[in-house]
């Protein structure tokens, strides 16, 4: 009942010029969870390996409408890639993928061994070994 909304909002997204949109539209499932191929691509999408650019589901508008100027916004600080990486951990987690946490704190603690993320992701590889 929402998904014309949705896209809607999505293309406004991509008008505002957010750089990092995508818009996921998982055929025949409401809300419910999806299935793991599917919460899979979701999680790929949050941490690309290259930049990207935005998937783009929704028509644009027609040339002859006049363009909006972006409105200015503040810029907010990107986190971190060892932040990013314990962030997709805790998701993982969350969701009983212990195994894709374990290689996500793995990486983390190899790569970024100073960081603050570091140190709870040493935490949180204690606290799910053996799940």
């Amino acid at each position: 009942m929402n998904r014309e909304q949705t896209k809607l909002y999505y293309g406004g997204m991509l008008e505002d010029g957010f750089k990092h949109v995508t818009y996921i539209e998982i055929p025949g499932l409401g809300h419910q969870v999806p299935n793991r191929a599917w919460f899979e691509k979701g999680l790929d999408l949050l941490e690309p390996t290259e930049p990207q650019e935005p998937v783009k589901a929704v028509a644009q508008k027609a040339a002859a409408e006049p363009v909006k100027a972006p409105v200015a916004r503040a810029e907010t600080p990107q986190p971190s890639e060892a932040d990013r990486l314990l962030s997709s951990a805790k998701l993982y987690a969350s969701n009983k993928r212990y195994d894709g946490a374990r290689t996500r704190l793995k990486k983390l603690v190899e790569t970024y061994p100073d960081s603050p993320a570091a140190v709870e992701g040493r935490k949180m590889l204690k606290e799910i070994d053996g799940k």
